[in-house]
């Protein structure tokens, strides 16, 4: 006869606290507290909707126990019957840390520049559910809703009803620490249609057309290096956690 019994079932929701977007690709975990200490008994990854589902042993159904973000000092949720019944999912809310490690704001500008994906709302989808070739990876919990709270504030103080795409994302600002949109609508025309074209092959090597106005834009062959490196970075930064 089968005496197992079956595995209590936590549905988690892990959404950014200022802007409330799901958070994907973000690892939650469940805790017990024992004493002053705290001990991991399950943790997985959010979905791309910011779900992710914890397995708990019945025999710990007794214990405190609370779900949080790893490597997040925001406080805990504690879990309810109503959650070990599946009748009630539990929600996190993470929030902004103060301060985000400037060699993280330096990776992530060197990613947006070798991308070239800096309108606001790419940047923003981008921090609520990160690509796969994605630098934003990298970032923990708090510094991903630091930026999109940052990012919601800026949108919010610009007179006009404009959208995330209006806007572009400065990384020179974002790699000196401070989140700067550029109004789409202020920068220069892209190139007058009356010039005659140049094929001088050293534009092959010079940052592709409409580019040039950005002081930060590199040329095409080193973007595309620069992509290539972050994505060999982040790749062997995901084998360590295998």
């Amino acid at each position: 006869m089968n005496t197992e019994v079956d595995p209590l079932h936590i549905r988690i929701h892990a959404r950014d606290a200022a802007t409330d977007v799901p958070l994907a690709e973000l690892v939650v975990q469940l805790q017990s507290r024992v004493g002053r200490d705290f001990e991991v008994l399950a943790q997985a990854r959010t979905g791309s909707d910011g779900i992710a589902v914890l397995d708990l042993d019945p025999a710990f159904w007794r214990q405190e126990l609370m779900v949080c973000a790893a490597e997040h000092d925001g406080p805990a949720v504690p879990i309810t019957r109503a959650m070990l019944n599946g009748s009630e999912d539990a929600v996190i809310k993470v929030t902004g840390t103060d301060h985000v490690d400037r060699e993280l704001l330096g990776m992530l500008a060197e990613h947006l520049i070798a991308t070239r994906r800096v309108r606001v709302d790419d940047v923003a989808s981008d921090l609520a559910s990160p690509e796969q070739d994605s630098i934003v990876r990298f970032l923990p919990a708090g510094a991903r809703a630091r930026l999109l709270a940052d990012i919601d504030r800026a949108l919010s103080q610009d007179n006009t009803e404009s959208m995330g795409d209006a806007f572009i994302l400065d990384p020179q600002a974002l790699r000196d620490g401070g989140v700067q949109l550029v109004p789409v609508r202020d920068l220069p025309h892209q190139f007058d249609v009356t010039d005659e074209l140049n094929f001088d092959p050293d534009l092959f090597i010079k940052p592709g057309l409409g580019w040039e106005k950005f002081p930060w834009a590199l040329p095409d062959d080193q973007s595309y290096r620069d992509y290539l490196r972050s994505v060999f970075i982040l790749f062997a930064h995901q084998q360590k956690l295998v």
